[in-house]
């Protein structure tokens, strides 16, 4: 059973997750500032109460998460295919792709590794593309489908092997804004360009594929093509069903005892979560 926020809304929830760290804080901010709102004695005890119930939530809540479809093996890639509209000579590429799953999902980001070439540039501009399956081989760009990230959300060398012996490779964390809605046991296709300066193409690391082999390329745009494919194996990409990186409810509660722990006595002076008798 998948769990949502239309199932069970007090899960992975991220607007009621966003209130509640705004009270907690609140309620820190008043404490530290010697407001005494509750009584001494059971301060330290309803403290720990307050960060164990925290814990939990931020648990449920990352538990919620979930990979849609993962095409990342081997873990560390060794090539790479071109994927750039603004370096001589162009070329884009689009990897296909199939999930199951009870109903419809939306991808809210992704990961993908690749490098940008011997010139290395700390400057994306990341392009991100759905299209439609057309016989075998990309289609139409899906509505609302056609992103335009600019820079990544982050960016970190995996540590393996250069890819195809000159090019560092690079993980790449995507958020997607609107995020995007797709239907189970349907075939799509996924595009990723990056044009990080007119020095520097960049590279898309090849993986194995999983529902086949079957990769395609334009040297034209995306929306028109005309696209080839061939059967060299698969693009190295995951989707995902939740942003990059989950709000860390733990790392906030942890970091509100501290700041108590910091202040005392005038943080433990305030703060009792005595229920009603």
């Amino acid at each position: 059973m998948i769990l949502t926020c239309s199932t069970y809304p007090f899960l992975g929830c991220p607007d009621l997750r966003r209130h509640t760290l705004a009270v907690l804080w609140q309620a820190a901010i008043l404490s530290l500032n010697g407001i005494r709102i509750f009584q001494r004695r059971h301060s330290i005890r309803r403290l720990a109460l307050l960060f164990v119930a925290g814990l939990g939530f931020a648990h449920v809540s990352s538990a919620s998460a979930a990979t849609i479809y993962s095409q990342t093996m081997p873990a560390d890639p060794h090539a790479a295919f071109a994927s750039h509209s603004a370096f001589d000579p162009p070329q884009i590429l689009a990897d296909n792709f199939s999930f199951d799953s009870p109903g419809s999902v939306t991808v809210r980001s992704l990961r993908v590794v690749g490098g940008t070439g011997l010139v290395e540039s700390l400057i994306d501009d990341f392009r991100v593309v759905f299209l439609s399956d057309a016989g075998g081989m990309p289609g139409a760009p899906l509505t609302g489908g056609d992103f335009s990230i600019g820079p990544a959300f982050s960016r970190s060398p995996t540590g393996g092997p250069l890819l195809n012996g000159v090019t560092t490779p690079i993980e790449y964390a995507i958020n997607l804004p609107s995020g995007m809605s797709l239907q189970p046991n349907t075939s799509y296709w996924l595009s990723v360009s990056n044009d990080p300066s007119p020095l520097s193409g960049w590279g898309w690391a090849r993986a194995n594929g999983v529902i086949d082999q079957s990769t395609a390329s334009t040297n034209g745009s995306i929306e028109a093509g005309s696209w080839n494919t061939f059967a060299n194996g698969g693009m190295w990409f995951e989707l995902n069903d939740h942003n990059i990186p989950e709000p860390s409810t733990r790392a906030i509660l942890t970091s509100l005892i501290a700041l108590c722990f910091a202040s005392r006595p005038r943080c433990f002076s305030g703060l009792d979560l005595t229920l009603a008798r």
